[in-house]
C-alpha cells in the first residue's frame, strides 16, 4: 500500500470546525443504518465546546486528524476509559468516530489513523485498546484485524 499524501497529527484547537464537519459527514453516513446516531439538538456546538474546553490537551483524551494540506479528511478520538472492580480488565484505551472522507478512502487513511491512536495509547503507558464496531460498519473490521486487532466480544441489544 502506497504511503497516504495526507499526514495524520493531534487536533489544534482552529481545528474545531473542520472536526465538525467531519463529524457532519460521519453522523450522514451512521443515521440511515440506525436513527440514534443521528446528532442531537445542537451536538455540533456542544460537541465543539467539548472538544475547546475538555479534549485540547487533555491527558486523558485525544483528537487525532488526517490533514491532506489544509483541509482535514479524517479523524479519530481516542480516549483512556476502563476500570473495574472486580474484573482485570482494567484502564485501556478505546477510540471512537473513526472516519474518513469517502474521497479519500483506499489511500491508507484510516488505518494509519489506527496506528497514531496505537502510538497514542502505547505513550499513555495502556495495555490495550479497543474500539465497537457497528454491524453495518462490516467492512472495517478486516481493516482492524490488519492492524492486528482481533474481535472479542458481541453486543446485543433489545428495544423497550
Amino acid at each position: 500500500m502506497a504511503q497516504p499524501k495526507a499526514r495524520v497529527r493531534l487536533a489544534r484547537p482552529e481545528d474545531a470546525d473542520a472536526i465538525v464537519a467531519l463529524w457532519k459527514a460521519y453522523v450522514a453516513e451512521l443515521e440511515p443504518h440506525d436513527p440514534r446516531y443521528g446528532a442531537q439538538e445542537d451536538a455540533y456546538d456542544r460537541w465543539r465546546d467539548y472538544f475547546l474546553k475538555r479534549l485540547v490537551n487533555s491527558s486523558q483524551a485525544a483528537i487525532l486528524v488526517a490533514a491532506d494540506g489544509a483541509r482535514l479528511v479524517g479523524v479519530i478520538e481516542c480516549r483512556i476509559v476502563g476500570g473495574h472492580p472486580v474484573f482485570k480488565v482494567g484502564t485501556h484505551g478505546q477510540f471512537f468516530g473513526h472516519y474518513v472522507l469517502p474521497a479519500h478512502r483506499g489511500e491508507g487513511l484510516g488505518r494509519a489513523l489506527v496506528d497514531a491512536a496505537e502510538e497514542w495509547f502505547r505513550g499513555k503507558g495502556l495495555p490495550y485498546y479497543r474500539v465497537v464496531l457497528l454491524d453495518h460498519f462490516q467492512p472495517l473490521a478486516a481493516l482492524y484485524e490488519s492492524a492486528g486487532m482481533r474481535r472479542c466480544e458481541c453486543t446485543y441489544e433489545k428495544f423497550l
